[in-house]
């Protein structure tokens, strides 16, 4: 495969099919460039290890002489080293993490070992919750006895209005007029 491609000079799209090798089958596409090179495109994720592919009968001529006895074309994917660093995190590590969610580090094999079966727990705020909900309880008792002794002593909350906010006497004029009585009465007056 002459040369090596830009993604600007990739050309028509062939389509094509992989095995992987779990025996998943995935869509691939070969890329003949302008300049000739022909690139095997792959959009989905794949998995290490040895891929095998079909080659398109328009590609037979170009590609038929790198295919196995099969008449497919392999490729590897080689695994990438860092993603299985099992080192443990450093305070810095734990510090940017912790920013975001809380991190309880394992500190020996049994931890390890309980956190994967699931049987490690995080921070227990049910006792904050249980405390802030026996506050309330006792607010609540509190809150309804008073009002209960209020109501047995026969106090009844009065409302006071201020003169400000009185009906003018042009409006309490046309009240009495609807009401057909035709007197104003007044506040301190009982009708």
């Amino acid at each position: 495969m002459p040369g090596q491609l830009n993604v600007e000079d990739l050309g028509a799209r062939t389509p094509g099919r992989a095995v992987t090798p779990t025996e998943d089958i995935i869509e691939v596409f070969f890329v003949v460039g302008k300049d000739g090179g022909i690139a095997l495109r792959v959009e989905d994720s794949v998995v290490p290890g040895l891929h095998t592919v079909e080659i398109p009968s328009a590609l037979q001529g170009s590609l038929g002489h790198f295919a196995n006895a099969a008449g497919k074309l392999l490729f590897c994917v080689l695994p990438n080293p860092r993603e299985s660093i099992l080192t443990p995190l450093d305070d810095g590590e734990f510090g940017f993490f912790n920013k975001h969610i809380q991190l309880l580090p394992a500190n020996s094999l049994e931890d390890l070992q309980r956190a994967i079966k699931g049987n490690a727990f995080g921070r227990e705020f049910w006792r904050t919750l249980a405390i802030v909900m026996f506050v309330l309880m006792v607010l609540e008792i509190a809150l309804t006895r008073w009002i209960a002794i209020r109501r047995k002593l026969g106090e009844e909350g009065r409302v006071l209005f201020d003169e400000a906010l009185q009906p003018s006497t042009s409006f309490r004029d046309s009240v009495a007029k609807m009401m057909g009585s035709g007197a104003i009465v007044d506040e301190g007056e009982a009708p």
